[in-house]
């Protein structure tokens, strides 16, 4: 049986969905432990984190990028 993969996003590309910097997106993970993934110096972050992040900045998320 095939795995199943999530879509993960930059800060940058949460940011855009959010409407709000990258930076705003940075210290919020940084604020928020348990939300997204740390890769060397990226964020690694999934739909569910981009909802979790939209909860906690008071931000309803645009679309899904393509």
């Amino acid at each position: 049986m095939g795995r199943m993969t999530a879509n993960t996003y930059t800060t940058q590309q949460a940011a855009q969905r959010l409407n709000v910097t990258d930076s705003r997106i940075r210290q919020v993970l940084l604020e928020s432990r348990g939300i997204g993934r740390k890769h060397g110096l990226a964020w690694i972050l999934t739909d569910d984190d981009i909802h979790r992040l939209g909860l906690v900045i008071g931000k309803k998320s645009k679309t899904p990028l393509a």
